[in-house]
């Protein structure tokens, strides 16, 4: 079987399963109802859709593993294939985090201990960013304490952007799904197919969901599928950039949206002294659904926004490696000092094209967010 056929069927199954499983959750009885200022419904609504969603994961990514003939494991070794299961084991140890917390609403600082330390095992056992290749035969070694602490903190960011950022019908969901399939297609023009097993059997369960929660809301993922899907995410980029030797800036181009979101938010509580651990609604999909968006509409946009700055994740990953040796240092024979001072130019804007790219979705989504803050003010949206 050609493996993106493999690929594609352990997507379908993912999906079917989800979409499938849903009911089953709905009727287990447990509800999200709207009892804080970060909650936009107005009806208690059946929650833990997240439960349904890493079932189909789960199932899809059994098949894919142990089905006779499949052959996307067959260049894995084995130390590879055990980060696999340990990434795959922490995604699910942050699924019973969530649902333990739709069911018994834990302590937001506890919540955060745990993803926290969670993210550290991540990145001591499973994998870290060790490396920062820039380009050619350019690549920066980073010290084990920070490529360690700074790995957990990606981990802790990510996954909590993804729960914080889960307050629309079908946003963040959508949005990590978008992400998911840039990191598919990087794992397997890298080279490494794990990475895109577990993005698209991911990409599958939220399809299956998405069903069941996109545009209306009959059932939410709750804060089991937010953590589960924003660790699985998290876990996955690193091991794209441990074992696909991606540059540690990509993956935060392939969610940038959630990420600004988050951040940007973040800065504005601060800068204005408001709790940070206070429930709220400051976030920017926040103001435009008082602004009187649908949620259709909210999620519709961070879904193209999210689907740019993951196609220029993808494109810019490519960037380190269309940039040899010999572009930073090309011999100059025949060639005169103009072509040689072009080539070498071309050859860092392709090293750097990574970082090119993230600070310019910076400053853009800085200026937005300010602009959309201060109108939403005078609208007294705010």
């Amino acid at each position: 079987m050609p493996l993106a056929v493999e690929f594609l069927a352990a997507t379908a199954v993912a999906a079917l399963a989800s979409a499938m499983l849903c009911p089953l959750v709905m009727a287990a009885g447990l509800w999200d109802n709207p009892d804080s200022a970060r909650k936009q419904h107005g009806t208690p609504t059946p929650t833990a859709g997240g439960v349904a969603a890493a079932a189909g994961f789960a199932l899809a990514l059994a098949l894919l593993t142990f089905w006779p003939g499949a052959r996307w494991s067959d260049p894995l070794s084995g130390e590879v294939l055990l980060r696999t299961g340990l990434a795959v084991a922490a995604a699910f140890a942050a699924l019973l985090l969530g649902l333990i917390d739709d069911v018994a609403n834990l302590n937001a600082r506890f919540k955060f201990g745990v993803v926290a330390v969670l993210g550290l095992l991540v990145a001591v056992f499973i994998a870290r960013a060790d490396a920062f290749p820039v380009g050619g035969a350019v690549t920066f070694a980073l010290p084990m304490v920070v490529a360690a602490l700074g790995s957990a903190l990606f981990v802790f960011t990510l996954t909590n952007a993804v729960n914080f950022m889960d307050g629309a019908n079908g946003l963040a969901m959508g949005s990590v799904a978008i992400g998911l399939v840039g990191m598919a297609v990087l794992g397997l023009t890298h080279g490494a197919p794990h990475v895109t097993a577990l993005c698209l059997c991911g990409v599958g369960g939220l399809i299956g969901l998405l069903l069941w929660n996109f545009p209306n809301g009959r059932i939410f993922a709750g804060d089991a599928g937010a953590l589960f899907i924003g660790m699985l995410a998290s876990v996955a980029a690193l091991l794209l950039v441990r074992d696909g030797g991606v540059t540690p800036v990509v993956p935060p181009l392939l969610f940038f949206p959630l990420l600004a979101d988050v951040l940007l938010t973040l800065a504005h509580r601060v800068k204005h002294a408001r709790p940070l651990l206070q429930p709220h609604r400051d976030h920017l999909y926040q103001v435009g659904l008082r602004a009187g968006l649908s949620h259709r509409r909210v999620a519709l946009i961070y879904w193209a926004a999210t689907a740019h700055c993951a196609a220029m994740g993808v494109i810019a990953a490519f960037g380190p490696r269309i940039a040899p040796p010999s572009l930073f240092a090309p011999q100059p024979g025949d060639v005169s000092d103009m072509q040689v001072a072009l080539m070498q130019s071309a050859g860092w804007v392709a090293a750097l094209a990574p970082i090119i790219a993230l600070a310019i979705l910076a400053a853009v989504s800085m200026h937005l967010s300010d602009r959309i803050r201060r109108y939403a003010a005078a609208q007294t949206w705010t």
